[in-house]
C-alpha cells in the first residue's frame, strides 16, 4: 500500500482569535509536521503485503493551506486531505491469530472507515483499528497537555479547535504535527502483529475497546510521544510570544535547546524522535507473546499451524509438480507438455544454427565448467530458465555439471545474479 502523506493537519474546527493568527498558525503547524517526517515529505509511506490499493492523492492541500486567506479555505483543504488520507487506510488488513480468525466479526478484519458506525465521528470506536488509533491519540494528547503546561500555555484555550466542555482544545491544536508519528506506529503494528481475540472486546452498545494487556503495551510508547511534542510545544510558545518581541528568551525546559545553543551546537527544528516503539512478536496461532525469531509459542501451536497449512501445502505441491512435468522435469509428460517442449526444441535448434553462422565455435568447451559453472552456486534453476528460455529441468542438469549448454547461452547465464 502506498499512502500519500501530503498534509496531515486537522484544522476543521471553528477557530478563535485574529485572522492573522488563524492563517499563520496552521501554516506553522504544517511546517512542523513536515519537519518531523523529513523522509516522508518526498516519498510515500508504504506498507508491504497488505493488499491495499494505491490512494489517489489530494490536489496538494498543503499548498492550499499556505495560500489560504480565511478559515473556510483552510477547512476545505483539510477536508480534501483527510478524505484521501483515510480512504487509503480503509483496506489495510487487521490480522488475527489463526485460532481466533473464524470468531472475529468481518468488519474487524480491515481498518475500514475512520468514522465510528455509532457516532459518525472518531469517538466510540467500532473496529479494532479505530480503537488503536483512538487510544494512541489519547496518549499523545496526554503528553501534549503536560508539555503545554510546562512551557506556560493553557491547553484549554484553542486557536484552531473550538473550546468545548471536557476538551483540551489547544492540546488538540498542538497534536497535529505529531499525529503522523502515531499513525506510523499504528500502521507498523497492524502490519507486524497478529492480534488475539482477547486483545479487544465489544460492549453491549457495540463499542470496541482495547483490553488492558494491549493497552499497557501501547502506553509504553509514551516516552516516544513525550520526546516529539516537547520541541513542538516550545516552538509554538515562541510563535505566540510575538517572535520574541518581548525582549526575553523563552525557557526550553523540555528540550534544553537553549543550553545546546550556549554550547555552540546548531539547533535542529525537527523533533528528535527515535524509531517507533518496539512491537512485540505474537504467536501466529494463539496470539501469545513469543521470543524473537519464533512464530509460535509452543509445540502445540506449531503442530496446529502445520495442520492448518497442510491443505494449502498439498494444493501448491500438486500445482508445482504439474508445472515441473510440463517443463521437462519428469518423463511422465502430458501431451500438451510434449508438444510445447518439441516446439521449443525446434526453436532452439534454429537459433543455434543462426548463432553459429555469426559466431566462432569455442575451441575448448571446458571453459564453461571452469569459468561459468562455479558462479552458479546459489542461483536457482528457475532464474536460469527465465534468463535463457531453457527448461527448468535442463537448467538443473547444467547446474550439476551433467551437461554443457550451447555456447549461445553462456553470456545470458553469466549475467544471472544470485
Amino acid at each position: 500500500m502506498a499512502v500519500a502523506l501530503d498534509v496531515l493537519l486537522v484544522l476543521g474546527q471553528p477557530c478563535r482569535g485574529s485572522l492573522d493568527l488563524l492563517v499563520v498558525f496552521p501554516r506553522h503547524l504544517l511546517g512542523l509536521c513536515h519537519g518531523s517526517l523529513p523522509r516522508w515529505s518526498s516519498s510515500p509511506l508504504t506498507v508491504g503485503g497488505s493488499g491495499c490499493q494505491q490512494a489517489t492523492p489530494a490536489p496538494r492541500p498543503a499548498a492550499a493551506v499556505h495560500l489560504a486567506t480565511n478559515r473556510d479555505e483552510i477547512r476545505l483543504a483539510e477536508a480534501q486531505a483527510a478524505g484521501a488520507y483515510w480512504s487509503a487506510w480503509s483496506l489495510v488488513p487487521v490480522r488475527f491469530a489463526r485460532r481466533d480468525v473464524d470468531r472475529v466479526p468481518a468488519h474487524w478484519l480491515t481498518v475500514g472507515s475512520r468514522s465510528s458506525a455509532l457516532t459518525g465521528g472518531p469517538r466510540l470506536a467500532t473496529t479494532p483499528a479505530q480503537a488503536l488509533l483512538n487510544l494512541s491519540y489519547a496518549l499523545l494528547e496526554a503528553e501534549v497537555t503536560l508539555a503545554a503546561r510546562i512551557v506556560g500555555l493553557d491547553p484549554g484555550l484553542g486557536i484552531l479547535h473550538s473550546d468545548q466542555l471536557n476538551r483540551a482544545s489547544f492540546s488538540s491544536d498542538l497534536m497535529e504535527p505529531c499525529r503522523p508519528l502515531v499513525d506510523r506506529f499504528v500502521l507498523r503494528l497492524l502490519e507486524a502483529r497478529a492480534f488475539a481475540l482477547a486483545d479487544f472486546y465489544e460492549t453491549r452498545q457495540g463499542v470496541c475497546r482495547v483490553t488492558p494487556p494491549l493497552a499497557r503495551e501501547l502506553a509504553a510508547t509514551l516516552p516516544e510521544w513525550r520526546e516529539a511534542v516537547g520541541r513542538v510545544a516550545e516552538d509554538v510558545a515562541r510563535l505566540l510570544d510575538d517572535g520574541g518581541r518581548s525582549g526575553r528568551q523563552l525557557p526550553t525546559p523540555l528540550t534544553g535547546s537553549n543550553r545546546s545553543k550556549g554550547r555552540g551546537l546548531q539547533e535542529d527544528r525537527r523533533p528528535r524522535v527515535r524509531a517507533s516503539a518496539r512491537i512485540s512478536r505474537r504467536c501466529v496461532w494463539c496470539g501469545a507473546s513469543v521470543e524473537a525469531g519464533r512464530q509460535t509459542c509452543s509445540v502445540v501451536c506449531a503442530a496446529a499451524v502445520a495442520s492448518d497449512n497442510l491443505p494449502a501445502f498439498v494444493a501448491a505441491g500438486e500445482k508445482h509438480l504439474a508445472r515441473w512435468r510440463e517443463d521437462g522435469g519428469r518423463a511422465e509428460l502430458t501431451d500438451q507438455g510434449r508438444a510445447r517442449i518439441g516446439a521449443r526444441s525446434a526453436e532452439c535448434v534454429s537459433k543455434a544454427r543462426e548463432w553459429q553462422q555469426t559466431h566462432p565455435w569455442p575451441s575448448d568447451l571446458s571453459v564453461f565448467a571452469r569459468e561459468v559453472l562455479p558462479n552458479l552456486v546459489g542461483v536457482p534453476a528457475r532464474s536460469l530458465a527465465e534468463a535463457t528460455g531453457l527448461s527448468v529441468g535442463y537448467c538443473r542438469q547444467v547446474k550439476k555439471g551433467a551437461v554443457t549448454p550451447h555456447p549461445m547461452w553462456w553470456e545470458a547465464i553469466r549475467a544471472v545474479k544470485r
